[in-house]
């Protein structure tokens, strides 16, 4: 543990070196047992979004990822693809005067324009825009300053730093934000919503377990503890009707 965190502190330049160490330590290990397994797309989608969220982070190694990401482009699954191209606009949008990334971000962006799935397709016309290479109409001038704009808040749109994830175990509690249940209305939209009501604290003290007891001595209802006869009543009416015909002399006799 004294290694890992080092001997200044958890925040020390020190700490994070050893923590470097140790990750990439188990890193190769993994590799080692099963190199299949990141070979997968779900390995490669997951590299992808978390160099592209934590870029700054692995800077020395991050161009890198996407040049070799880049070169398997045109094979990879549709969702690998999705966070290649988010992490090449991620670098692009980070390092607008390196060269190499902006020829990377443009050879991404063009093949998505033209690849199969739609989805991608979309997204690589829209990143387009906000990378401000849309060519657009040169006589509308409307056009043109919508294009700078959206370029303009290109940073702030894909380079904002994201909320933690909301999960289905509990409230989600972030600062600045108030503590809304997970998995509700008022969860996905960030607010409360119209009939909303929070999910109680744990109790502070413990209640009376009195509240649980049953009283035995209760007054039992009208009727309780009777047995039900479905045949009780039957034939009472018609037993009358024939005694009262059988005892009846006949008529004219």
């Amino acid at each position: 543990a004294q290694q890992i965190t080092g001997a200044e502190g958890p925040g020390s330049d020190e700490a994070m070196g050893a923590q470097r160490s140790t990750a990439r330590f188990f890193a190769r290990q993994l590799l080692r047992r099963d190199p299949a397994f990141f070979r997968s797309a779900l390995a490669l989608e997951s590299a992808a979004w978390c160099v592209g969220e934590y870029a700054v982070h692995v800077a020395d190694v991050a161009p890198d990822v996407l040049r070799l990401m880049a070169a398997e482009f045109v094979d990879a699954d549709p969702q690998v693809k999705l966070q290649v191209l988010n992490l090449g606009v991620k670098l692009g949008l980070q390092r607008p005067n390196a060269e190499h990334v902006q020829n990377l971000v443009i050879y991404l962006l063009e093949l998505s324009r033209f690849d199969k799935d739609l989805d991608l397709r979309d997204k690589a016309r829209a990143l387009t825009a906000m990378m401000g290479l849309a060519a657009g109409a040169p006589d509308d001038e409307e056009e043109q300053r919508a294009l700078l704009a959206l370029k303009a808040q290109a940073s702030a749109a894909l380079l904002k730093p994201k909320l933690p994830p909301l999960t289905l175990l509990g409230h989600v509690a972030v600062e600045g934000l108030p503590s809304l249940a997970a998995g509700s209305l008022s969860g996905m939209c960030g607010h409360t919503a119209e009939g909303y009501a929070p999910v109680p604290d744990w109790a502070r003290t413990q209640p009376d377990p009195a509240v649980r007891d049953v009283d035995h001595e209760a007054k039992k209802a009208p009727g309780a503890g009777r047995r039900f006869d479905p045949d009780a009543g039957k034939g009472k009416g018609k037993g009358k009707k024939v005694s009262r015909e059988a005892g009846a002399a006949p008529a004219g006799k």
